[in-house]
């Protein structure tokens, strides 16, 4: 159990996380292509949503004295950030003309593709994690974030499903990635709703843990 300067201590980094979300959130609009096209911003907010989810991954490391999961979600975060950031500038300067140079492209291809399945480990355990630290505190809450998780994961299947059913039936994979999009755009908006209210969760349980 948290005594009252450890739940003051997380009720601080959980409300860290959730503005740095927020602000990954709003620069991943101008990172779209088509925006990001328009108004010639792409390149400064993919670094910035780089930027927002290393300082994410940093909380989440100082939150491993509580729970090791969040260490762990914040390690993985911090080089997927890294490597989201340079694996574009690596592509974007890396030819096609010698069989080196294609070895050399199929390797970052190959690399994005581990960091992406690394990416979902650390959803799993910062989900699991703000699961285990409200399990004694506040179960409903707990039980949400491990439901958030299994939405989540559907988001992830219809995405998969999405590229290969489009070379089967394009329908399929066109309905499957419209209900990727949706998932995952609905758990990310969840997830803000569930930051803040583990962060008042915690705050409460701080208060009545200090009288």
């Amino acid at each position: 159990m948290m005594n009252a300067e450890t739940a003051r201590s997380l009720r601080t980094k959980i409300n860290l996380l959730f503005w740095f979300a927020v602000a990954a959130i709003i620069l991943g609009f101008f990172e779209d292509d088509l925006l990001g096209r328009f108004i010639k911003t792409g390149l400064i907010a993919g670094i910035g949503v780089c930027v927002f989810n290393a300082l994410a991954g940093a909380v989440l490391i100082t939150m491993g004295a509580v729970n090791e999961r969040y260490r762990t979600a914040g390690i993985i975060n911090v080089i997927c950030a890294v490597l989201s950031g340079i694996i574009p500038v690596v592509e974007s300067n890396t030819g096609t003309e010698n069989a080196a140079v294609s070895v050399g492209a199929a390797g970052l291809s190959i690399l994005a593709a581990a960091a992406g399945i690394l990416a979902i480990y650390a959803v799993y355990c910062e989900y699991k994690a703000h699961s285990e630290v409200l399990s004694h505190i506040d179960r409903k809450q707990s039980d949400a974030w491990m439901k958030l998780w299994n939405w989540y994961i559907i988001g992830f299947v219809c995405s998969i499903c999405s590229i290969l059913l489009v070379f089967i039936f394009w329908v399929l994979g066109v309905i499957a990635a419209a209900a990727s999009i949706v998932i995952v755009t609905v758990v990310g908006i969840i997830r803000l709703v569930y930051l803040h209210k583990t962060m008042k969760i915690i705050d409460n349980y701080g208060k009545d843990v200090r009288e």
